[in-house]
């Protein structure tokens, strides 16, 4: 196509050619030749101008279409390989350095992550020893001079361990399944088994019993169900009251609960004093949690988070050499949100999301308990996710190593879920997991860990789905954040 100018002097120099007067062009027909050729010019100008905007949009379009590939590549699976382009090596780091992105990460501790640095911190090693004190000899009962519920409670047990001997209604190893099904309602209809216990001591049962321990002959063994059991204990401690209600038994039941925890506190200080290794061990692995997938620390500044559901101190190891440690990138926040050994404060207890409207339930949940702690870092454990700010600032990765992610504990999940806004920002989870020991000291296959783990993550967000207002993106949450490379499972 002919250039719009090239072809404007083409027609100011045919004006001015004297051969126009030749084939009879008068000068009077000068004007509207000129006006018809002026609207020939910009018709021939007309394309052209369209060709120069097109090709003056091209690179708005590429630039739109890099913005669009960028975006789609931080929220692919590995880390962002986008770099931005370094500066003359002339410039000094602070005539060129700009702000840093924030990416910040949290980690999810559970006690996985205490038996895999070397401590014997379940709950089934604490108690095993103590149900054997539950059940001593006959000679040994003699001697003391006791009835049994006696010697127990002089021994330092609870009757938390009563509740726990009886093994056909859940993993003896389990206290806080044990705690809701005895100090919770079942349903609307029912009451808890703490009502059982005091129609016990007040009625018929509790006669016999009376009777039992007041006719000069102690008993031997524990009497009757689980109940009466309990009933049998809290008759020792309970200074034998005229009158027992549900609540009296669920403040005694609390205040043996408190008992427990000073009793497992003392045990796990005495492993953590006795395991040499535990603070290096427990250091190495979080090390690695902390660098897996990490961004480049040229250009982001990285912050972390530890939301640790163990009593103990995963960064002692640290503390130990704090100025070489913080050299490399902040310390990260530490929140033992059921306690620590260090305050001396650690809580046991029930998932609170069910049971807040139950007087006598209130007091055993996590929720409730929480507020004795005070802890002012909680509010640091996650960046929240901004649906009007320019960019998304929420906690860019949470990964989870160790935690059972059981329903005792769902009503965190569920508030850091909603925190960053799971669904609708490019938050990623990362379950991590290692074959575990068995109780024969062998491990289990990789591929049985890694089946296990993705049984618990299917079902936690299953359960964490059903709760958005909007059901689709319920049903279709796990989907988005495979399709979206925001979930993985990995052994580390």
């Amino acid at each position: 196509m002919t250039d719009s100018r090239t072809a404007k002097n083409k027609f100011q120099q045919s004006i001015s050619n004297p051969a126009f007067d030749t084939l009879g062009m008068v000068k009077t027909a000068t004007a509207p030749i000129q006006a018809s050729m002026t609207k020939s010019i910009a018709n021939i100008m007309k394309p052209s101008l369209a060709t120069l905007n097109a090709a003056a949009s091209k690179p708005l379009d590429m630039l739109k279409q890099q913005q669009e590939t960028i975006s789609r590549m931080f929220r692919s699976p590995e880390t962002p390989s986008i770099k931005i382009p370094r500066p003359s090596a002339s410039l000094s780091k602070e005539q060129w350095s700009s702000p840093k992105d924030q990416w910040h990460q949290l980690i999810v501790l559970g006690n996985g992550f205490d038996l895999e640095c070397g401590l014997h911190s379940k709950f089934s090693d604490f108690e095993e020893s103590r149900l054997k004190l539950l059940h001593p000899s006959s000679e040994d009962l003699e001697k003391s001079d006791k009835s049994i519920a006696q010697y127990a409670h002089d021994s330092g047990l609870t009757a938390w361990d009563v509740i726990l001997d009886d093994k056909s209604q859940y993993p003896w190893s389990d206290i806080e399944l044990a705690i809701e099904q005895w100090v919770a309602k079942t349903n609307a209809i029912r009451e808890s088994r703490c009502s059982k216990v005091a129609e016990i001591l007040n009625h018929a049962a509790g006669a016999q019993v009376e009777q039992y321990l007041n006719s000069g002959s102690y008993p031997l063994s524990w009497i009757g169900t689980p109940e009466e059991r309990v009933a049998q204990f809290l008759y020792v401690i309970g200074n034998q009251r005229a009158q027992w209600t549900s609540s009296l038994v669920s403040q005694l039941l609390l205040a043996e609960l408190y008992k427990m925890e000073q009793a497992f506190s003392l045990y796990l200080l005495n492993e953590v004093d006795g395991n040499g290794d535990y603070a290096q061990n427990a250091l190495d692995l979080l090390n690695r949690m902390l660098m897996t997938e990490l961004p480049d620390e040229d250009y982001y500044d990285v912050t972390a988070s530890l939301l640790d559901f163990n009593y103990t101190n995963p960064l002692i190891g640290a503390d130990n050499s704090a100025e070489s440690y913080s050299r490399k990138r902040p310390f990260p926040t530490l929140v033992n949100i059921h306690g620590s050994l260090r305050e001396n404060n650690i809580v046991f207890g029930i998932d609170g999301t069910k049971h807040m409207d139950e007087p006598d339930a209130l007091p055993f949940t996590k929720t409730y308990r929480l507020l004795s702690l005070d802890n002012p870092d909680t509010a640091k454990l996650i960046q929240t996710y901004s649906p009007h700010g320019l960019r998304d600032d929420s906690t860019a990765m949470i990964k989870f190593y160790g935690h059972s992610l059981a329903q005792a504990d769902y009503a965190y999940f569920q508030a850091i879920f909603d925190g960053v806004d799971l669904y609708e920002s490019q938050t990623r989870l990362m379950f991590f997991y290692r074959p575990w020991k068995k109780d024969d000291g062998t491990r289990v296959s990789g591929a049985e860990a890694r089946s296990d783990m993705n049984r618990k993550v299917a079902g936690l967000l299953s359960t964490y789905g059903s709760t958005l207002d909007n059901k689709d993106h319920g049903k279709n949450l796990m989907h988005k954040l495979l399709i979206e490379g925001r979930l993985s499972v990995k052994t580390i």
